[in-house]
């Protein structure tokens, strides 16, 4: 069998074509790969911010109760001093 240059760039075209084929593929698992982790990373942050904004209303309403213990308290504490000065 002799080899011609159209035998020789049928072969080549072939090739080529396999090749290309493979690298889209190879790239289309990367990005499908990447994209997934990429999805389960926004998850995680957005599971996050939503306990953080939690937290923080937890804060916020300890805040608020302690701030209402303290003016009884120091309003009480207040009278008392007074009521000893008179």
């Amino acid at each position: 069998m002799t080899i011609t240059l159209d035998n020789l760039r049928d072969v080549l075209m072939i090739s080529f074509f396999v090749i290309f084929i493979i690298c889209g593929l190879i790239c289309t698992l990367i990005f499908v790969v990447v994209y997934r982790r990429l999805a389960n990373v926004k998850s995680q942050l957005e599971k996050a911010n939503e306990k953080v904004e939690d937290f923080r209303e937890s804060l916020s309403a300890i805040n608020k109760t302690i701030s209402i213990v303290k003016s009884i308290f120091s309003t009480s504490n207040k009278e008392k001093k007074s009521k000893k000065k008179k």
